[in-house]
């Protein structure tokens, strides 16, 4: 009864922010099926292709394997973890995840649903993993790596012991813990000192929380050493979250560890990424004063405020007085009066609306500038098709009678139109060798081989400048000749779509094709991650942390992780890169192959002309249901557009104040299979 009790209560405080999500939810599903309904258009209309599959495939999974994150960043004895179970699990009425004193995270801990196995489980990686050179994201692949512990959330005994792994240390001597890159800074004689780090390298949880269910991640990151041994949290982990919220101390501020953390590991790379970035001013219960009246303590929690503020450099709004620590203790007690003083619904409110607002937008754009490009070629295709069945019907009308001069007339249209043809196959096949040769100068500079070749060298040149100095030289070198790589991909980018929108432009001059939209390749998003990273390198090589750490830590950090990270964006732009190669070309190859299909049958309908009335009629009923199924589609393509181009639910409801997220819209209704579905 107790659990119900505190559930309900904390089902009342989250209403917000899983309200935000279904609704998000219902949005992404609703255009799923949008997208779906494109792909059975094609599949029943002979359009569909290898490459059209493979790119609405990936929108498709892009759509379904959409996650939220929410990173929690902080000095240790900040009361993070105590935040995210105040936020996420107050109706187990108690803590689930250990946050008391000399209790806190150790490693790094991902939070989320397993919907594949559907389970609740703890994966923990074991911390000697780190003296190889697997990283993260690929170790995360081999599950041997990585010891599993059953979870029963109908027990939070269980729980709560299991769950104690998280905060487990080992000792070790002072040379075995440098060799896996902890107290790199420390010089002294005694290389068989003990010292104590984490048993543990990594943790998931896989929890079945309503929340986590919807699709939302937490990541509870550790303290500022943990960070800086491990760059990859840094460059890859923190930086796919969508929000990442940093925690302070109310009473001591922005210390010193705090702003380097800041400066070094959570700002780079964040600005104009369409991420959000919060700070949770905790423990603001330790300002609290019984002899000083609400109003004078509301001025001294306000001071504090501005100060961070000023001092991080963010807007006012974005830093959210809260203490943790009673808000959970509100929820377990169902203690209105001490909720309001946590101040929790605040962060709360802003953290379903920061979370969801941007993301939904990036998602939507990308997926109405892929997808919505195919669907204005199919009606432009549609629409080409319709006004050929339009002209053929008019011409057997003409030619009913079998008078001698129509049929004449007939017969000189479709020999134009195979004139027309022939000489848009002729401009097809001639634009091809210049686009080939823009293509082959794009995928040199991408050469997997020839970058592994040229870092293989920068590590080596790195290993050999054995000063600090030389090592912050030679790793901005580095950077500096990534940027470059980067800027004549650009440019060789910019020419090779200025290429191709040339050659639509001159195939528009054919008669015989419809004005199809030239497929553009868009890198933005490589290019931001990309200086992104690059960003966090300078960070990282330019900071006092990394002036004081053995050199050797360094170049392996330094390579394996940001190095790593970069040579797996450009991985994926080649990838890229080549799909469009495939693509490019494909509406205007498969639109000249519906046309040789339609000449053949206007030339089969001609030489039954001579023959028999009763096979001109059938091909005009043909052309009748042809023209009216036109109509039906391109009614529906134009339907299916409007869905990729209306804002998301969660988008109208902040044009409409204090109104209700409405429900997403309905998937299409698709027409039946139209009477030139072999064309």
């Amino acid at each position: 009864m107790f659990r119900k009790q505190v559930l309900a209560w904390s089902e009342m405080d989250e209403q917000q922010l899983q309200h935000r999500l279904g609704a998000y939810h219902r949005w992404k599903t609703a255009l799923t099926r949008t997208v779906e309904g494109y792909q059975v258009w094609l599949e029943e209309h002979g359009l569909g292709n290898a490459d059209t599959d493979r790119r609405l495939r990936d929108a498709i999974d892009t759509l379904r394997a959409d996650k939220l994150t929410i990173a929690f960043v902080a000095e240790f004895s900040r009361g993070k973890t105590e935040l995210i179970n105040a936020i996420f699990f107050a109706e187990h009425g108690r803590r689930l995840l250990p946050s008391d004193a000399g209790s806190t995270t150790k490693c790094p801990t991902e939070l989320f649903y397993d919907d594949i196995k559907q389970s609740a489980y703890l994966r923990l990686l074991p911390i000697e993993t780190r003296a190889t050179d697997e990283s993260l994201r690929a170790l995360k692949q081999e599950p041997s790596q990585w010891v599993t512990f059953p979870l029963d959330p109908e027990d939070p005994e269980q729980m709560l012991t299991t769950l104690a792994e998280v905060v487990r240390t080992k000792r070790l001597s002072l040379a075995d813990a440098q060799k896996l890159g902890f107290y790199a800074d420390v010089r002294v004689n005694a290389p068989n000192t003990l010292v104590e780090i984490p048993h543990w390298r990594h943790a998931l949880i896989s929890y079945p929380h309503p929340l986590l269910k919807q699709g939302l991640n937490l990541l509870d990151t550790p303290g500022l050493n943990a960070l800086g041994s491990e760059p990859e949290l840094t460059l890859h982990t923190l930086a796919v979250a969508q929000v990442v919220l940093f925690v302070l101390a109310a009473d001591t501020g922005v210390t010193r560890s705090d702003l380097e953390m800041w400066k070094e590991h959570v700002l780079p790379g964040r600005e104009g990424q369409g991420k959000a970035l919060a700070v949770a001013l905790n423990k603001i219960d330790t300002l609290w004063d019984d002899l000083k009246d609400r109003d004078q303590v509301e001025k001294v929690i306000e001071r504090q405020r501005n100060e961070v503020a000023e001092t991080l450099g963010i807007p006012v709004a974005h830093v959210f007085p809260v203490s943790a620590q009673k808000a959970l203790l509100a929820k377990v007690r169902r203690d209105f009066a001490l909720a309001r003083d946590a101040r929790l619904s605040d962060l709360e409110a802003f953290l379903s609306d920061e979370i969801l607002r941007d993301r939904q937008r990036i998602l939507r754009e990308s997926v109405r500038r892929d997808i919505g490009q195919m669907i204005d070629n199919s009606r432009e295709v549609v629409e080409h098709q319709y006004r050929t069945d339009s002209a053929q019907l008019a011409e057997l009308r003409e030619a009913g009678a079998r008078n001698t001069g129509v049929l004449q007339q007939l017969h000189q249209r479709i020999e134009q139109d195979r004139t027309f043809y022939l000489a848009a196959l002729q401009a097809y096949q001639q634009i091809q060798v210049p686009l080939g040769a823009d293509m082959r100068t794009l995928l040199d500079l991408l050469d997997m081989q020839a970058l592994d070749h040229a870092l293989d060298l920068s590590r080596g040149d790195l290993s050999g400048r054995w000063t600090t100095p030389g090592l912050v030289r030679g790793m901005g070198q580095c950077l500096t000749e990534l940027r470059g790589l980067m800027r004549r991909v650009e440019e060789a980018v910019g020419r090779a779509n200025d290429a191709l929108v040339k050659a639509y432009q001159g195939l528009h001059k054919q008669p015989i094709l419809p004005r199809l939209a030239a497929p553009q390749l868009d890198i933005g998003a490589h290019r931001s991650e990309l200086l992104r990273l690059a960003e966090r390198g300078e960070a990282y090589r330019k900071s006092a942390r990394t002036a004081m750490t053995e050199q050797s830590v360094v170049v392996k950090r330094f390579f394996e992780s940001l190095i790593g990270e970069m040579r797996h964006v450009l991985g994926q732009l080649r990838d890229e890169v080549e799909a469009w190669e495939e693509y490019r070309l494909e509406p205007v190859a498969s639109e000249l192959r519906r046309q040789r299909a339609t000449l053949s049958q206007r030339v089969n309908t001609f030489k039954k002309l001579g023959h028999t009335r009763s096979n001109v009629r059938g091909r005009m009923d043909e052309l009748r249901a042809a023209v009216s199924s036109g109509e039906t589609q391109i009614a529906t393509l134009g339907r299916m557009r409007e869905l990729l181009d209306q804002h998301s639910p969660f988008e109208v409801v902040h044009s409409q104040e204090g109104g209700r997220v409405p429900d997403a819209p309905s998937s299409i209704q698709l027409g039946g299979k139209g009477a030139n579905a072999e064309a």
